[in-house]
C-alpha cells in the first residue's frame, strides 16, 4: 500500500502529536489513523482495526469500476443513489464509494461517500455509519481524504473543540448537498440523495457566456467579454423606436430572441458557441479519481478491476482478446491452444494471448505508475 498516506478528518483543532499536521490521525473509521481508530475485539491482538476508507480502497484498484459512481457525469443534478456497504457484501454488488465532484478547477478535489456496517473488521465502530470525505489535495500534490465530522461541542480525552469523533451524517458545503436516509444494517444499505450543480458547470478554461443571465452556454474569456460589451452598447446600435440593427451590424442571436445589435462576426462567434457547447460544460465527466492517467494513456480494463494506464491501442487488443478466449482455450481447461499464451496482465489472468501481448502487459505493469496523473 505505498501510494497510501495518513487519514485526516476537518477538525482544525485536532493535533494528534507535535509532528503530526492538523486533523492528521484524526479518522478513527480508518485503519490509516494507526492507534487512534475505532477498534474491535475480535482477535488475539486486540483491537482489531477498522479497513480502509473507499478512496484509498480507490487508489489501490481494490475497488470495481462498476462499484463506483461519479455523480453528475451523467448529467444529474439530484438524484437518490442506493449505497452498499463498502465491505460485507459479495464483491460484484452494489455501488461502494460515490464521488461528489465540485472544484472545475481541481479535478481531485471531492467528496467521497461510503457506507460501514459495525459488523467484522468494522465492529469497533460506535455504529453503523455514512461517511463523507473531502478529498483534497496534501503539501505534496497527493489527493488524501478528510473525514468530515459531526459538529458537536467537546470531544472528552482531553481534546478540546467544537467536533465530536463521529462521522457527519449531512452535509452542504461547496455548492453540494449530501443527506443520508436511514441505515438497513441487516442488508447493508442506505438512500443518500446527492445534489449538485457541477453538470452545469463549464469544463477548465471556459466559462459561462452570459450573454443574459439564464445564459450558461460555456466559452472562451474573451467571447463572454465581448457579450457583456455587446449587452452595454446595443442601445445605440438600433434603429430608433425598432429593433433593427443599424448599418454593419446584425441580431447576435445566441438564443431566441436574442435581438441585441453586434458586428457579423459575433453572430457566428454565438452560433459556433452553440453548437459546440455539449463539449464544453460538466467538468464532473472528467473526473475520474486517483487511478487518472496521463494524457495519452486510458485504462487497460482488462478485468474490471484493471486500473493499469496504457495506450488506447492496447486497450482495444485487450477488449479483442477478451472477446476471443473461449475460443484459445483447450476444451475444458485452461490450457492454451498452440501459439498462445496467459496474459498474465494480473495473477489468474488466464486469457490466452499471442506471445507479444503477454511481454507488452509485463512492460505496462511496470510502468504502471509512471503514467498516472498523479504518481
Amino acid at each position: 500500500m505505498g501510494l497510501v498516506a495518513h487519514s485526516f478528518s476537518n477538525d482544525p483543532t485536532y493535533r494528534n502529536s507535535g509532528s503530526s499536521g492538523i486533523g492528521e490521525y484524526d479518522d478513527m473509521y480508518d485503519v490509516m489513523s494507526n492507534a487512534h481508530i475505532f477498534g474491535a475485539a475480535v482477535g488475539p491482538f486486540t483491537p482489531d482495526p477498522p479497513g480502509l476508507t473507499a478512496e484509498y480502497l480507490d487508489r489501490e484498484g481494490w475497488l470495481r469500476r462498476n462499484q463506483i459512481v461519479t455523480f453528475g457525469a451523467d448529467g444529474s443534478t439530484n438524484r437518490t443513489l442506493t449505497l452498499t456497504d463498502l465491505y460485507h457484501q459479495p464483491s460484484s454488488s452494489g455501488i461502494r464509494e460515490i464521488r461528489v465532484p465540485f472544484d472545475p478547477n481541481d479535478l481531485y478535489h471531492y467528496y467521497t461517500i461510503e457506507l460501514r456496517i459495525k459488523r467484522s473488521w468494522d465492529g469497533g465502530i460506535p455504529a453503523s455509519a455514512v461517511l463523507i470525505n473531502e478529498v483534497r489535495r496534501d503539501a505534496t500534490g497527493q489527493p488524501v481524504p478528510f473525514l468530515q465530522l459531526a459538529p458537536t461541542p467537546g470531544r472528552g480525552g482531553g481534546v478540546t473543540g467544537t467536533f465530536s469523533s463521529l462521522a457527519a451524517q449531512s452535509l452542504t458545503a461547496n455548492g453540494v448537498t449530501i443527506r443520508v436516509g436511514a441505515i438497513d444494517a441487516t442488508r447493508g444499505v442506505v438512500a443518500v440523495r446527492v445534489a449538485s450543480g457541477m453538470a452545469d458547470r463549464c469544463r477548465r478554461g471556459f466559462v459561462w457566456r452570459e450573454a443574459r443571465p439564464t445564459d450558461h452556454v460555456c466559452v472562451v474569456p474573451s467571447v463572454r467579454t465581448d457579450a457583456r460589451n455587446d449587452n452595454a452598447g446595443d442601445r445605440i446600435r438600433h434603429l430608433p423606436g425598432s429593433r433593427t440593427c443599424l448599418p454593419g451590424f446584425v441580431w447576435r442571436e445566441a438564443f431566441p430572441n436574442d435581438f441585441v445589435c453586434v458586428i457579423p462576426r459575433h453572430r457566428t462567434q454565438a452560433r459556433n458557441d452553440n453548437a459546440a457547447a455539449d463539449s464544453r460544460n460538466n467538468p464532473a465527466r472528467d473526473v475520474f479519481g486517483p487511478n487518472t492517467c496521463k494524457p495519452g494513456y486510458v485504462w487497460r480494463e482488462a478485468d474490471l478491476r484493471d486500473w493499469v494506464c496504457v495506450t488506447g491501442q492496447v486497450r482495444d487488443d485487450v477488449t479483442a482478446d477478451n472477446a476471443a478466449a473461449a475460443s484459445r482455450h483447450l476444451p475444458g481447461s485452461r490450457t492454451c491452444v498452440s501459439g498462445f499464451v496467459w496474459r498474465e496482465a494480473f495473477p489468474n489472468d488466464f486469457v490466452c494471448v499471442i506471445p507479444r501481448r503477454r511481454t507488452q502487459a509485463r512492460n505496462d505493469n511496470a510502468a504502471a505508475s509512471g503514467r498516472l496523473a498523479v504518481p
